[in-house]
């Protein structure tokens, strides 16, 4: 038996053939004995004759809408011959909808079939790998055995990315799509909660700071406590944020990006601060413009993209560009005017700034710094910090929050508000930090005796192509580690006082519109 292009073979198992329900499937009959003096197909309710191909074969085509006893009939000269077969008809694919208990046909869904990577070649049997259901919510048809890959989608439902594998050549899978909810006010929901017991135990707690609001003595007593416990953490928490977010650079950033927004219209592109060898974006790089005599005009600082925006008047000009880490000008790519993505190139000297453009819409390479710290200078340094961060999270931001909830709350002037705002804002963002989610894409060290998670070991990533160390991090409690980089060919080494040394070599990352992670297991030998 085939489908209705005579393509593909429909199996027979147990003297049963599947089919698909009211479709045209193509029964072809083929006889050793080529004296067939005549030939029919007998179905309980009626008998069809085929026609002849060619000597010995004959082709017809059938469709049943249940299962039907099907005999071929021949009568040739040495008498006649028969065969049975049962054509059992299956349905086409369907995507439902769940709707309370039941399920229904979702009409509008869109249905995409893939093979081997590809939009499978489904006109080849009589449908489409791409189309949109109706009423019935049917798709798919007869298909060659194999793993194929269903993504169905329409708007208000949760979109289904599957496998599916295909035995009896027949495609008709049934899926059911969940229909996504509507997102509920936020005073609904706060509505929705029972809050009473709550209230109940906070009434105490709410009296009394009542009756402390209303004693003048308390008052006063709050305002000496703004400024020996609340200022104190406020500006405590704000030196902290600003050191760990290179506050002087974010700062200027900060006041700097109104007037940008205020400009954009007239913007006709960005420059952008890029990493040389990583090509990924710098942020908060201060970039200067110059006149050639070396006096500064202006000064700017690169968002979290990487990108500035200079505006000057037409003439020649030179840029600086200043970050921790980083040399500019880069001596990786002296003299090129083009690397990957990015075009336009500054790698110092003259800038010459045209009447038509008036903007810097360059695009500047800087070099990272070796370090030479030794890897037990690292963790400590590393151990260090994080234990400077969750003592600030666990004692001095939360003691300042709470403090600034209960004098606001007392004394409600504009300084107590101003001051509960920052402490909100530093208690929130230094738990963020203390508390970073590990990046996707990260792999893990481990030891190859019982490949046990490796913490604390150093692992650098180099660029082959310039034999330059260009990043180095310390795993995590779960020997966690991860980089982030450009189009290149890195190698990898991980080093622990416990281990012998492992390398991961010639690592190609693929060029992409944005940085990919770099990160290979790894396991370590321990030292004998």
């Amino acid at each position: 038996m085939t489908t209705p292009r005579g393509a593909l073979p429909l199996p027979i198992v147990n003297g049963r053939v599947e089919i698909l329900r009211g479709a045209g499937s193509r029964i072809v009959a083929t006889l050793l004995d080529v004296d067939t003096q005549s030939i029919d197909y007998l179905f309980p309710d009626r008998t069809l004759t085929p026609a002849k191909i060619r000597a010995g074969v004959y082709s017809s085509d059938v469709g049943v809408l249940f299962s039907s006893q099907l005999t071929v009939k021949a009568k040739t000269a040495r008498g006649d011959k028969s065969v049975s077969v049962l054509l059992v008809p299956v349905d086409f694919g369907v995507v439902r909808a769940a709707v309370g208990s039941d399920l229904t046909a979702l009409a509008g869904a869109k249905v995409t079939v893939y093979k081997d990577g590809a939009l499978y070649a489904a006109d080849a049997f009589g449908w489409s790998s791409s189309s949109v259901t109706g009423a019935d919510g049917a798709f798919g048809g007869y298909a060659e055995n194999g793993t194929y890959r269903l993504v169905v989608e329409k708007e208000g439902y949760e979109s289904i990315d599957t496998s599916i594998t295909v035995a009896n050549s027949i495609f008709n899978p049934s899926v059911v799509m969940t229909e996504l909810g509507e997102p509920k006010p936020l005073l609904a929901v706060l509505d929705a909660v029972n809050l009473t017991p709550l209230r109940e135990a906070a009434a105490p707690v709410v009296a009394f700071l009542t009756s402390l609001r209303d004693n003048p003595q308390a008052v006063q007593a709050s305002e000496t406590a703004t400024m020996a416990v609340v200022v104190p953490t406020a500006v405590a928490t704000a030196l902290a944020l600003g050191a760990w977010f290179q506050g002087l650079s974010l700062l200027q950033y900060m006041f700097a990006s109104p007037l940008l927004l205020l400009t954009s219209r007239r913007r006709n592109a960005f420059g952008v601060v890029y990493h040389s060898v990583t090509k990924n974006p710098v942020q908060l790089a201060t970039v200067r413009l110059l006149t050639l005599e070396g006096k500064i005009l202006r000064s700017v600082v690169t968002d979290f993209q990487g990108r500035f925006y200079l505006r000057a008047e037409p003439g020649k000009y030179q840029l600086q560009v200043q970050k921790s880490g980083f040399v500019f000008p880069t001596s990786f790519l002296t003299g090129e005017h083009v690397d990957g993505k990015y075009a336009d190139l500054y790698t110092g000297g003259e800038l010459h700034i045209g009447a038509r453009t008036m903007v810097a819409a360059i695009n500047i390479p800087i070099d990272p710094v070796g370090r030479a710290e030794s890897d037990a200078k690292v963790i400590v340094h590393l151990r260090r910090r994080d234990r400077f961060r969750r003592g600030f999270v666990q004692l001095v931001a939360p003691v300042g929050f709470v403090a600034s909830m209960v004098v606001a709350w007392i004394t409600p002037t504009t300084l107590t508000k101003t001051l509960l705002l920052v402490q909100a804002i530093g208690y929130f963002g230094a738990y963020l930090l203390v508390h970073p989610v590990m990046r996707r894409g990260f792999a893990t060290v481990r030891g190859a005796a019982r490949h046990r998670p490796i913490k604390n070991a150093f692992v650098r990533l180099f660029d082959t192509k310039y034999n330059k160390l260009i990043e180095t991090t310390v795993t995590d409690e779960r020997g966690r580690y991860a980089f982030l980089a450009g189009p290149s060919t890195y190698d990898v080494t991980v080093d622990h006082p416990n281990y012998e040394r492992a390398e991961a070599k010639n690592i190609e990352v693929a060029p992409s519109k944005r940085p990919k992670p770099v990160a290979v297991n790894i396991e370590m030998a321990p030292k004998s």
